[in-house]
């Protein structure tokens, strides 16, 4: 059995544990992946700019960062066709810029804490966003994932921002 583990550091948005272990097995069973060892963890803005600017070289508040814990080339030695790997990673997501950005747009901070649980996870798996081809590409992906599981589409119509 896979391990998955989920913290939760943040009052921002109460999210059913049961529900995300539900998208990203989801996501990894379309993918063709199994997790090894994966970290999801729910945090608040000041945690994710700390970490952004300590291993990305960015003060700023992001959504989700992933970072593998195996391979020291990730992402350049990933290939997203290659069904065979198994994840060994940890995904943490701002619940509070969920939180704020959902209010803006759509009203739902669950799905949309979801949709950057499913970014991060997708990154893991190899996907891209540095291009518009491929991050139209992979938002296409979190919007197929998602509404496979009864959420609307994020990014259907929208263009790439980033």
């Amino acid at each position: 059995m896979a391990k998955i583990e989920i913290t939760d550091l943040q009052d921002h948005i109460q999210l059913d544990k049961k529900l995300l272990l539900q998208v990203v097995r989801h996501v990894m069973k379309e993918e063709g992946r199994c997790a090894k060892s994966l970290s999801v963890v729910l945090t608040d803005n000041r945690h994710i700019r700390d970490l952004s600017n300590d291993y990305l070289g960015r003060d700023t508040i992001t959504d989700v960062i992933s970072f593998p814990l195996e391979d020291p080339e990730w992402p350049e030695a990933l290939n997203h066709n290659n069904n065979n790997g198994s994840i060994n990673g940890e995904i943490i997501a701002s619940a509070e810029r969920a939180y704020h950005q959902a209010q803006a747009i759509h009203g739902n901070p669950e799905a949309e804490l979801l949709l950057y649980i499913v970014h991060g996870l997708l990154h893991l798996i190899g996907y891209d966003d540095r291009t518009p081809q491929d991050a139209q590409r992979m938002h296409a992906r979190e919007d197929a994932l998602l509404q496979q599981l009864g959420f609307p589409c994020v990014y259907a119509g929208q263009p790439s921002v980033h």
